[in-house]
């Protein structure tokens, strides 16, 4: 008589072959699907952090203009303050 593991043993021998033909490509694309989202996503981040970074040059500009004019009392476009 054979012994309580011997079967499943050779089912799982038998079987493992046309199991990783089927799991591979799923695995495969979903690997792929993975690396795609990640290069989208550093994408997405780095757009957004030029986008902030435009908003604080943007920001430290018109702060340093205000300055300006407020020590000065004039506008930095010419005209006098009333």
């Amino acid at each position: 008589m054979l012994p309580r593991f011997a079967i499943p043993y050779l089912i799982g021998l038998v079987s493992a072959p046309l199991v990783t033909r089927i799991v591979q490509p799923i695995a495969r694309s979903a690997v792929k699907t993975a690396i795609e989202f990640g290069m989208q996503a550093r994408k997405l981040a780095a757009q957004a952090a030029e986008d902030f970074q435009d908003v604080v040059a943007e920001t430290s500009a018109e702060m340093a203009v205000a300055e300006v004019e407020k020590k000065s009392g004039a506008s930095v476009n010419g005209s006098t303050k009333r």
